[in-house]
C-alpha cells in the first residue's frame, strides 16, 4: 500500500502536493511505458513492475550514499597525541 496525500492538494512529505506527485508518477509511467501503481477509488498499490522499480531505486540510493561516504572527508580523528611538558 502506498501512503501519502488523500487528495485535495494537501502537502505530502517533501513539500509536494498529492496532485504534483500524481502528475510526476504519471509522467514517469509514460516514460517507462509501464504502470507502477494500481489505482482504485480507495487505495493505491504497487504493481509488480512498480515493486521491482522501487527496490531497484532503493538499491541505487543506498549505493550512491555508500559511494559518497567512501570519498567524503573522514571525521577529524587524531593520528597522534601531542603532549607538552
Amino acid at each position: 500500500r502506498v501512503h501519502g496525500d488523500r487528495g485535495g492538494g494537501h502537502p505530502v512529505p517533501g513539500g509536494l502536493t498529492g496532485r504534483a506527485v500524481s502528475r510526476a508518477v504519471a509522467r514517469l509511467e509514460a516514460r517507462l511505458g509501464v504502470a507502477l501503481l494500481r489505482r482504485t477509488t480507495r487505495s493505491l498499490t504497487l504493481t509488480p513492475e512498480g515493486q521491482s522499480f522501487l527496490e531497484d531505486c532503493q538499491r541505487l540510493v543506498t549505493a550512491l550514499a555508500d559511494a559518497e561516504a567512501a570519498v567524503s572527508a573522514p571525521a577529524a580523528v587524531p593520528i597522534c597525541a601531542i603532549t607538552w611538558s
